[in-house]
């Protein structure tokens, strides 16, 4: 923890002044497939200064009880089970190459664990008379993430291990400029991305497919009033191959839709929106949600705990924070996400969460020069 907290106070320390900038990337997404695929997050189409460092660190905490599906086609039976914390850092280097190219560095590291949030999120549930999603009748505090086809485990520990799996390389042309008013308020316009996740750790560790990925983006941002700014981001990922589901009718590309608005409330400090939306994993019309239980509000409570709506529907997350900008562009900011999602019936409501994360902590900053 020293690194993180140095890390910390060296940021505060040089953005202790007052002006505009641009953003960092989004928050990145805990869900565990997001991740060993290196899914790809909002961005600003451009930039204001040559070089920049982008850097992130987040806690969250992922539960998705134990799920069965059969193949209806292939009379295999899937089993997944998702269920620890996740806290990671993430560093990006960037460097323009004249006024149209980006290139830049993304180096993700992460530790997993059983973590504190297990009882806190149950308890905080009970607090509010909100539906527990099964926490209260499994075990605190684990670490597991297990991935089974007819019943053999893909992977043979329970934790998903620690370091840094994956190393991300984008690529960004920003061939319409549009600026805010307020210098360095927003770097808008339109732009298009490449981003190619490379592994760097071999197929059996879990925070990996072991296999590159590649994803098309598009970036189109607008400033609002005099230092405000809104943009959107949409893409296609490619995924390679992922030996954990080797069998599983998993879905070739995932689609990517997300919006974000920073509304400066003074020369310093702002308020932060986002929404992203990610198209399923798995293809549903192959697969059966499996349960032993005769109600069917007890089959609808257990589907909606599982990772079954996580997989096989649009995943989201939403969040809400606040920034500070410093001297020459340089930023803080602080953001709270949350799941959602919205599908079939499950025995409340209309409306679902995928718990992965439940929810989430992130700090970002950005230093630029």
């Amino acid at each position: 923890m020293k690194w993180i907290s140095f890390s910390m106070a060296i940021l505060l320390i040089v953005s202790a002044y007052p002006t505009f900038a641009d953003a960092p990337p989004s928050y990145r997404q805990q869900h565990p497939l997001a991740w060993m695929h290196g899914l790809p997050t909002g961005e600003q189409p451009g930039w204001s200064k040559p070089w920049w460092f982008n850097f992130e660190i987040s806690n969250g905490n992922i539960w998705n009880a134990p799920l069965i599906m059969n193949d209806k086609k292939t009379g295999k039976q899937y089993k997944y089970t998702a269920d620890f914390e996740q806290a990671h850092a993430i560093i990006e280097l960037g460097r323009s190459i004249g006024q149209l190219l980006g290139i830049s560095l993304e180096i993700p590291y992460a530790y997993r664990s059983g973590g504190l949030m297990d009882s806190t999120i149950d308890s905080f549930h009970v607090l509010i008379g909100n539906r527990r999603y099964l926490r209260n009748w499994y075990p605190k505090f684990k670490n597991i993430y297990s991935v089974k086809t007819d019943d053999v485990e893909y992977y043979s520990e329970d934790h998903l291990g620690d370091g840094v799996a994956n190393l991300r390389l984008k690529i960004k042309l920003w061939f319409i400029r549009w600026l805010g008013k307020e210098k360095n308020s927003c770097p808008c316009g339109v732009a298009i991305s490449s981003q190619t996740k490379f592994p760097v750790r071999d197929k059996k560790y879990a925070g990996t497919t072991g296999d590159i990925d590649q994803s098309v983006l598009l970036h189109m941002g607008v400033p609002l009033f005099s230092a405000s700014s809104m943009w959107f981001t949409g893409g296609i990922t490619y995924l390679g191959d992922n030996p954990s589901m080797k069998d599983w009718p998993r879905f070739k590309k995932i689609i990517l839709y997300e919006g974000n608005f920073d509304f400066a409330l003074t020369q310093t400090w702002g308020l932060i929106l986002s929404a992203r939306a990610e198209s399923p994993f798995l293809d549903i019309s192959r697969l059966e949600y499996f349960d032993t239980a005769t109600s069917e509000k007890v089959i609808s409570s257990n589907r909606a705990a599982s990772g079954w709506h996580g997989l096989v529907h649009w995943r989201g997350t939403q969040s809400i924070g606040m920034r500070y900008r410093g001297p020459g562009g340089n930023l803080w900011q602080f953001v709270i996400a949350e799941d959602w999602g919205i599908g079939p019936y499950d025995g409340m409501d209309n409306i679902y969460s995928n718990n992965a994360p439940d929810i989430n902590f992130i700090m970002q900053a950005q230093l630029k020069w």
